[in-house]
C-alpha cells in the first residue's frame, strides 16, 4: 500500500515505493495503481477525473527472504547446500553440523506449496519432487532455531 500524495499539475514522473506486507504470498498477483486529480483513492472508484491502471505482478521468494542476525549484526548463520541442482527432482540438502532442521517447505513459482515436511534433528534430507513438471521451484528450510533460508531448485 502506498500512502496517497497531493500532486499539483503537469506531465511529471512520479516515483514511489511499494510496501509488501510480511503476509503476502509469494506468486501472482494484482497491483492497482491510482492516479486522482481529487478526492479520496479507493480502488473501486468510479466518475472521477484522472487514470487506474492494473498490473500482473510476480511476487518472488527473494523479496520475502530473512537474514539471520545473531547478537552481532555483521555475523550470518552459514547457509544450507543444495545439491544436485539442477536435478531430475531429487535433490539433497545439507545444512552446517552445528545445525538442525525444523521443517521444509517446497513451492512453485505461484506461491502455491507443493510440498512440505518436517525433519527431527537432522542436517540433511532428500526432497522428492521428481512427480511434479519441469520448472522452477523455491525452497523455504527453518532450523530448530527458527530461522529461515531459501534455495532455488531447478528441476529438468
Amino acid at each position: 500500500m502506498v500512502n496517497p500524495s497531493a500532486v499539483n499539475s503537469g506531465s511529471t514522473i512520479y516515483n514511489f515505493n511499494v510496501s509488501i506486507p510480511a503476509t503476502a504470498t509469494p506468486g501472482l498477483c494484482k497491483m492497482r495503481v491510482v492516479m486522482r486529480r481529487s478526492g479520496n483513492i479507493a480502488p473501486c472508484a468510479t466518475g472521477f477525473k484522472g487514470e487506474v491502471e492494473d498490473y500482473n505482478v510476480t511476487l518472488t521468494v527473494s523479496a520475502f527472504r530473512m537474514a539471520y542476525t545473531g547478537d552481532d549484526l555483521s555475523t550470518e548463520k552459514p547457509q544450507g547446500l543444495v545439491y544436485p541442482n539442477p536435478s531430475n527432482g531429487e535433490f539433497t540438502f545439507e545444512m552446517p553440523s552445528q545445525t538442525e532442521l525444523r521443517s521444509y517447505t517446497v513451492t512453485n513459482l505461484y506461491g502455491q506449496t507443493v510440498l512440505e515436511k518436517t525433519s527431527e534433528n537432522t542436517n540433511s534430507f532428500t526432497i522428492d519432487i521428481r512427480n511434479l513438471p519441469s520448472g522452477l521451484y523455491i525452497l523455504m528450510v527453518q532450523d530448530s532455531e527458527g530461522n529461515l533460508q531459501s534455495h532455488k531448485l531447478r528441476k529438468n
